[in-house]
């Protein structure tokens, strides 16, 4: 279904219960909003549909705390290209600051003095009525600009202005609103400010400004540290989505699969199909190995200071591509070996912090989509990988990275895994050993999830089928 097949659905579907309700939005932004899946419509109404948009197959969901205003829901409902978003409005605010500082109270005038669009059958509110609507929000808000009151004011004369002005805002307010409007160039924000602003109904005060509201709460510290810093040094200050979150309890999707399988396109393809809409997260619980990455800069550099890489070492660099992930973990020796097992212990605390956040984010009503999942018990698939040799150091950082890991406690509401032969999987990684590929598979076929919904795919499918079956089982569940 097209986005606007669905919204004409929901007018009709209001129409022929008698409801009264209208897109309140100017008309030059209804085409957008009825084609465009990035852009929600704003319908007004004088009690919410909830009955009649479940029917319709819509679900509600919640903004974050500081965007949620009394009398104002969002529902919304899977389309082709996207979401459907429908912005239901049983009051109607203004302000210059995020959380909104004044209501317009003209909802039930608005509701009786709408038409039906000709060329799409929704009604909105007379040019009269829209042209004041427009006056109001350009007191407070800056993206209405005096082009759009001029290409709306097109549309009715002053006359038809002053007598509606005079009916919601009084015959004084409507004769200086004549005056103003008369003149040739539009008038600025704050003489419209000064009209309007004993008309609406205060809710807040407005003399806090967007920045200062952020920056007192800890999201907006979190965005602000996080923006400077990158993620892998600051995990837990991940940036807080504007998104919708659920009405309760969010979502955790993992994604499992060898190397090759399509994980990462998955997950991408899933974090682009919902974040125009919803607060949704990407976590990536692999490996991610700092230590592999510093170890080889620094040889980069050494040779490249000594003239080139001699021949013994290519050939033992080439030795070591044939490897498998055991061979090499098992020629582990020395500072070598210790400065990695200090890594795993870092990497296992990580990934501990991140299902802590991931856990605390799913509280909160975000959706959170891993790329990769930790099973604790099968060292290939991300769990403990530091094995008690005997000696004193193996016993320390085994029982290290133990004792962090037993901290991790996060168990995913859904895990789609990735089934493929290793045959297929290397062909797409031919950088990968194939028996590190075969292993992985036969590691994922013992992985257990007894209390998540545990979702079998044919990684051998189109991405196109993978995607439409895995978007259908995420609505499902939210």
């Amino acid at each position: 279904m097209k986005k606007r097949e669905a919204v004409l659905d929901v007018f009709e579907a209001m129409q022929k219960q008698n409801y009264l309700a209208c897109y309140w939005k100017s008309p030059d932004g209804l085409n957008d909003a009825l084609d465009v899946v990035q852009k929600d419509v704003d319908l007004l109404c004088k009690h919410e549909p909830t009955d009649l948009l479940h029917e319709l197959g819509f679900k509600k969901f919640s903004p974050q705390k500081r965007h949620r205003l009394r009398g104002v829901s969002h529902w919304v409902k899977p389309v082709e290209g996207g979401f459907c978003h429908v912005h239901v409005h049983e009051r109607i605010y203004t302000g210059r600051t995020a959380p909104l500082s004044y209501r317009i109270p003209w909802v039930e005038y608005i509701l009786h003095h709408c038409v039906v669009d000709e060329k799409r059958g929704i009604p909105i509110p007379i040019p009269e009525v829209d042209f004041l609507l427009l006056l109001a929000r350009y007191a407070f808000e800056k993206k209405i600009t005096k082009k759009i009151l001029k290409a709306s004011m097109r549309r009715t004369t002053v006359e038809s202005i002053i007598e509606h002005t005079s009916l919601v805002l009084g015959k004084r307010r409507g004769k200086k609103l004549g005056k103003v409007l008369r003149k040739k160039s539009m008038p600025s924000r704050k003489k419209i400010y000064s009209l309007f602003k004993n008309g609406l109904d205060e809710i807040r005060s407005p003399t806090l400004s967007s920045s200062k509201f952020a920056l007192r709460s800890a999201e907006g510290i979190g965005r602000l540290s996080y923006g400077r810093l990158k993620p892998e040094l600051l995990p837990d200050l991940r940036p807080i989505s504007k998104g919708l979150s659920t009405e309760e309890r969010g979502l955790v999707v993992a994604v499992l699969g060898p190397d090759g399988s399509g994980k990462s396109t998955l997950t991408t393809a899933l974090e682009a199909w919902l974040k125009d809409i919803f607060n949704v997260h990407k976590v990536y619980f692999g490996r991610g190995d700092i230590v592999s990455q510093t170890w080889q800069s620094l040889a980069k550099m050494k040779w490249a200071l000594r003239g080139g890489v001699p021949e013994e070492k290519r050939e033992e660099g080439k030795r070591k591509e044939k490897m498998t992930y055991l061979e090499k973990k098992g020629r582990e020796k020395g500072t070598k070996k210790i400065v990695r097992n200090l890594a795993r212990v870092a990497l296992a605390d990580r990934k501990t912090r991140d299902a802590e956040w991931v856990a605390d984010a799913r509280e909160h009503g975000a959706i959170i989509i891993t790329d990769r999942f930790p099973v604790l018990d099968i060292e290939l698939l991300d769990g403990a990988k530091i094995k008690d040799d005997g000696t004193l150091a193996g016993k320390v950082f085994s029982k290290m990275e133990h004792l962090v890991l037993d901290r991790m406690t996060l168990i995913p509401d859904i895990v789609f895994r990735l089934n493929i032969s290793p045959e297929v999987a290397w062909k797409r990684k031919p950088d990968h050993h194939l028996e590190d590929i075969r292993a992985k598979v036969e590691a994922l076929s013992r992985a257990r999830f007894p209390h998540s919904q545990l979702v079998e795919i044919d990684a051998s499918k189109s991405e196109e089928e993978i995607l439409a079956k895995t978007q259908k089982i995420i609505w499902d569940a939210l």
